[in-house]
This record gives C-alpha cells, sequence and structure tokens, in this order.
C-alpha cells in the first residue's frame, strides 16, 4: 500500500480511506478481486494455473489455488468447468 499511496502522492492512511469510501472495501480486498478477475480472464484463455499464479505473483501455484478456492469456492480447474456447462 505505501508504495501506491506515493506515486498517487498521499499517505496510505489517506488512501485507505479513499478506497473505503469510494469502493467499500479496504485496499488489500480490492486486489484479490482484482487478481481473480484477471485469473477468471486467464483462465478463460486457456491460460494454465501454474503460469497464472506466478504471473499474478504467487510464489506457489498452491498458494494461488488456496487463494482462488477460498474466494470462490471452487479451484481454478473446476471453476473453468462449471462455466463451460
Amino acid at each position: 500500500m505505501e508504495y501506491y499511496a506515493e506515486i498517487s502522492c498521499m499517505s496510505s492512511r489517506n488512501l485507505s480511506r479513499l478506497f473505503i469510501k469510494e469502493l467499500g472495501m479496504n485496499f488489500s480486498d480490492w486486489r484479490i478481486r482484482l487478481k481473480l478477475l484477471e485469473a477468471i480472464k486467464r483462465l478463460g484463455e486457456q491460460q494454465s494455473v501454474k503460469e497464472i499464479a506466478f504471473d499474478l505473483g504467487y510464489e506457489s501455484s498452491s498458494s494461488f489455488i488456496y487463494m482462488f478456492k477460498k474466494h470462490l469456492g471452487k479451484t481454478p480447474s473446476n471453476y473453468i468447468l462449471k462455466s463451460k456447462d
């Protein structure tokens, strides 16, 4: 958050308040949602889970899969299979 506050020329506290005011969520929740949207898009483009995980900054595909399932209730592979039905 510090990096983004600095390039936005505001304090991290003010940036945090702005996220809550404008989006109704904190910065870390917003980042997770952004990563999930990007992951879903890439899954639809047939990219591998491993490639998506590393591109989105996860150290392992298992940590990415855990986060994905925690927030969407399905593993990336199951998510894509269900969307094809």
